[in-house]
């Protein structure tokens, strides 16, 4: 049986180096089966909250992480019911 890669055990765990319940955006992505592109467009849209982590050095640009509780309901509240 092939091995789990680092990356579908975050999506399924959805813990993010010791932060359990948040995601990067390509994880959120993957739990979705969706591009980083698209998750990216929600937060930036603000459709999608969000935390800006510090990365910790210089001008790096900000950590940004999605809470898993937050990707849940923005799903459910974007269902459509069949007709």
């Amino acid at each position: 049986m092939p091995e789990e890669s680092h990356e579908q055990e975050v999506v399924e765990s959805g813990e993010v180096d010791g932060l359990k319940g948040y995601l990067s955006q390509k994880s959120a992505g993957r739990y979705l089966d969706l591009s980083y592109g698209t998750v990216h467009r929600w937060i930036l849209s603000g459709a999608l909250p969000y935390y800006e982590l510090p990365s910790g050095g210089g001008n790096h640009k900000p950590i940004i992480r999605v809470s898993l509780k937050d990707l849940d309901n923005f799903v459910a509240e974007t269902r459509v019911e069949a007709s």
